[in-house]
């Protein structure tokens, strides 16, 4: 279970940095090609920008939806260990015992 959190995390990772790549790549070619003229580039450049701009709009959201997701996740988690000390520590000890147990059976 814990293996495969760890390889959703590093796909959703490698997605993230392979959008980011794409975005900065369209940026470069816009750049590169803005000394060529044409009816039909200058068309083709506005809509790639259009849609560079678009991605760089869902990246942010995408951005901050995962920072609200997080704030959320450590409010309830800090209201959780202060109403409930105990079984906090009592959580905390079992996945102890179980990483522990896991991890001389490894």
């Amino acid at each position: 279970m814990e293996s495969n959190s760890a390889d959703i995390r590093t796909s959703k990772d490698e997605v993230v940095s392979n959008f980011r790549g794409l975005i900065a790549g369209g940026e470069d070619l816009l750049r590169s090609t803005a000394s060529a003229t044409g009816e039909g580039v200058d068309a083709a450049r506005r809509k790639f920008r259009t849609y560079i701009d678009s991605a760089k709009g869902t990246m942010g959201d995408v951005e901050a939806m995962a920072l609200d997701r997080y704030k959320a996740a450590s409010a309830s988690t800090d209201t959780f260990v202060r109403t409930r000390p105990w079984q906090a520590v009592g959580i905390a000890a079992a996945a102890g015992v179980l990483l522990g147990f896991w991890a001389k059976h490894r």
